[in-house]
């Protein structure tokens, strides 16, 4: 197992530097220069002088391969420069609004887990009944909502109407269940889909009736047998809402105005702040390869008969 993990993550050296070669490059090719988004947000006019300082100040005119290398040399240090808004560190910054989003992400998640699986589990064990059609019905409603429309009819009916919970900001545990429920919303249901259709795949297997016929319980069929299975494409499923709900903060955080990196980064993209927008990518794509071991890890816990290195 440890050496499955190292092998692992010594991975993350060169798609990080794929990666930040990518994002560098097409930063680098758009149709905006550098050195006059800088001065813009500086509120300083382009002039040629002025875009001649600039890019000596910023290095921008070094040739592109030395940029690069320099820039790599500061980020490897957590040095991705100032940011062209608040002329302060980028990577800081990032910190500073980060835990906000790592927190409406993690309790989505956990509102996906507990409200999917149970609901899966249960659609597959009592197919064809009431509560497996409501549950199907769920799941349609959820996968065809839209989340800022979902996002504003539960702030139209929570807060205006009923005035039960606050419309925005962060105001105790009662502000944070609008936002969590908006951003869960979808993920629950296409997650209770798949749970539903991997349990009923699994319960309906040979070996899963050649134990009924022996006279083994159907709740130790579930519990140990079928559960355990069936999990394996819901472990995947959850491992890829993960990356869909960090996507997903970012409306969620400018619909109930929340002071999360996802404002923060679409400021800085409308600016743009390519310090910042490149510290970001490089933050996202690690955190997607660390979620992606733990899913890996998990994985071969739940079936052994996954090899590592596989």
């Amino acid at each position: 197992m440890i050496k499955y993990i190292i092998k692992r993550l010594l991975i993350i050296i060169p798609v990080m530097l794929a990666v930040s070669f990518i994002v560098f490059t097409m930063l680098r090719l758009g149709p905006v220069d550098p050195a006059q988004a800088y001065l813009l947000n500086s509120r300083i006019p382009p002039t040629e002088e002025a875009l001649s300082v600039t890019r000596a100040e910023l290095g921008l005119d070094k040739p592109f391969f030395t940029q690069y290398a320099l820039w790599l040399k500061g980020a490897v240090q957590l040095d991705f420069g100032l940011s062209y808004m608040t002329k302060r560190d980028a990577f800081g910054d990032l910190m500073y609004y980060f835990p906000v989003t790592l927190k409406v992400t993690f309790l989505a998640m956990i509102v996906v887990i507990i409200v999917s699986i149970p609901l899966g589990i249960l659609g597959a064990v009592k197919k064809g009944s009431l509560a497996d059609k409501l549950i199907k019905f769920f799941s349609f409603i959820g996968v065809s909502t839209p989340s800022f429309w979902f996002g504003f009819l539960i702030i139209y009916v929570f807060s205006l109407k009923l005035n039960i919970l606050p419309p925005f900001g962060l105001d105790g545990f009662s502000s944070w269940i609008m936002p969590i429920l908006t951003l869960g919303l979808m993920s629950s249901a296409i997650n209770t889909r798949i749970t539903r259709t991997s349990f009923l795949e699994h319960i309906n297997n040979r070996s899963v009736w050649y134990l009924k016929v022996n006279g083994v319980q159907k709740k130790t069929i579930i519990g140990k047998y079928v559960l355990k299975n069936s999990m394996l494409p819901v472990i995947t499923s959850l491992g890829m809402h993960f990356g869909e709900l960090i996507g997903g903060a970012v409306v969620v955080e400018v619909l109930f105005a929340l002071p999360g990196v996802g404002r923060y980064v679409v400021s800085s993209i409308t600016n743009h702040d390519y310090p910042v927008i490149q510290c970001f990518m490089i933050l996202m794509t690690g955190i997607f390869i660390i979620v992606n071991l733990i899913i890996d890890v998990i994985y071969v816990y739940l079936n052994p008969k996954i090899k590592y290195g596989v």
